[in-house]
């Protein structure tokens, strides 16, 4: 239990030692709306809608629309699904992004430990291109969550979550890639059965291009 805790305690203070780094840095909030069905005794199909707004270029930065399947296997989920993108603001242009991912979750106490293995194709087409530029990415994140008071998270009770994740991309271009890695650390708020708000920092990090990004979100979740 105590190298949970410690590994927790690592993933929380990533994000904030890093804010002080030099990079892009942004405000943004996204409204997820999700509901699903589902059919056997571990498997559900699910659909969600998930606009996010850019406060600091004041505009509707993109509106993801969600298809998918899940199904477990003891403590591992297999799912797929499809998004469609849509980038209305200054990076306009559509994207098609198929992912299929491996995960595995295990608590230890009320601490919630996840992996999580992605593979993820994207089609993008941006401002006035004629062609879908195709892209490859593996992702790989392991997260942790767990509730402020007592083993379970109740309705009217805060929570932590936060998670690391490793990111190779551009392998569908013939070269070695473009590596990046992303640490979020995020105090949540559960409102309801259906309805949780979320307020986090999310840490960016392109070692090979020397890009930064500190995102800080607002995030409301609802199922339907």
């Amino acid at each position: 239990m105590g190298r949970i805790r410690l590994f927790s305690i690592l993933i929380f203070c990533t994000p904030i030692l890093l804010l002080g780094q030099d990079g892009e840095q942004y405000l943004r909030t996204q409204y997820q709306v999700s509901g699903g069905l589902n059919f056997g005794d571990a498997s559900a199909y699910t659909i969600s809608l998930e606009p996010e707004f850019d406060f600091k270029e004041s505009e509707l930065s993109q509106i993801d629309l969600l298809a998918g399947v899940s199904t477990g296997l003891g403590s591992f989920q297999l799912a797929a699904s499809l998004v469609y993108r849509l980038l209305p603001g200054r990076n306009q242009g559509h994207e098609w992004r198929p992912w299929q991912q491996l995960s595995h979750a295990k608590r230890f106490g009320k601490y919630r430990l996840r992996n999580r293995f992605r593979m993820e194709e994207r089609f993008c087409k941006r401002g006035e291109a004629t062609n879908y530029d195709r892209k490859l990415r593996l992702r790989y994140r392991v997260s942790t969550d767990f509730p402020l008071q007592g083993e379970r998270l109740d309705i009217y009770e805060f929570y932590l979550n936060a998670s690391v994740e490793w990111v190779l991309g551009n392998l569908a271009k013939g070269h070695t890639g473009i590596f990046q890695w992303r640490t979020y650390v995020g105090l949540g708020y559960q409102f309801s059965q259906e309805i949780a708000c979320e307020i986090g920092l999310d840490f960016r990090r392109k070692p090979d291009l020397s890009e930064n990004e500190s995102i800080g979100r607002v995030t409301i979740k609802q199922k339907i």
